[in-house]
Parts: C-alpha cells; structure tokens; sequence
C-alpha cells in the first residue's frame, strides 16, 4: 500500500508512514507509530505455513483425483458389450449412455474438491471443515 501524502511503499499492516508518519487509517492519529517485539513476532508466525496444509492439498487433490478415473475407468471396462451373434445392441448403448451420465455426476464433484483444494492452500476456515468430510 503507498502513502497518500508521500507516495512511499508502507508495508501491510502499519497504522503510520515509516517516511512521513502521516495516519494510513482514521485511527491511526491515536497511536504512538511504534510497533512492539512482541507484534513483529507474531505477525511472523502467522505469516509461516504449516506443513500440513500442502498435505491436506495434496490428499484432496489425490482423492479428487484418482476417485472418479478409477470409477470412470471400471464403468469403461465394466460395460456390456456386443455379443459373438452383434444382437446386443442396447446393452452397449445403455453402457455408454451410464459412462456418460457417471462423467455427468463426477464432474462437479470435482470441481467442488478444487474448491475445496483453493480454500486449504489459502488456508480459509471453511475449507478445514469441508476437508474432515472429504
């Protein structure tokens, strides 16, 4: 964010200009313009990512994944065929049409775990609660 009266690069978080020490919020012309240790501290760690949430990214990823291929895959191989005499006819239409309608179903099923996976990687509340149930 940028000063209005100097136009200086502030850095996220600061009430005042490092440069002018002008107010960056309208409470700003009650503060001291000091920032504590103790502050410094803990806008550090909270700036660090824990190491598990690239694992959660990474499970969801691989459950959102590999489940519907696997399933998308068996109903492939799974699906009737024509017999040796070429009589059956609506079982391999009506395989395919069920290979379809499951590709129809899976597919916002997988775009809600991308989602899903968005919310952990920027670390949104939501998506914590949503994983437990993925």
């Amino acid at each position: 964010m940028h000063c209005k009266l100097c136009n200086s690069e502030v850095e996220e978080g600061l009430s005042l200009c490092p440069v002018c020490g002008t107010a960056t919020t309208k409470y700003s012309s009650q503060l001291t313009g000091e920032i504590s240790e103790e502050t410094l501290r803990k806008k550090a760690r909270l700036a660090i990512r824990p190491a598990v949430i690239p694992s959660m990214a990474a499970l969801v990823g691989a459950t959102v994944l590999l489940g519907p291929i696997r399933h998308l895959l068996s109903a492939l191989l799974n699906r009737e065929k024509i017999n040796a005499e070429q009589t059956n006819y609506l079982g391999s239409a009506f395989g395919a049409a069920g290979l379809a309608l499951s590709a129809f179903v899976l597919l916002p099923i997988i775009l809600a775990f991308a989602v899903l996976i968005w919310g952990i990687l920027t670390q949104r509340e939501w998506a914590w609660l949503g994983a437990c149930f993925a």
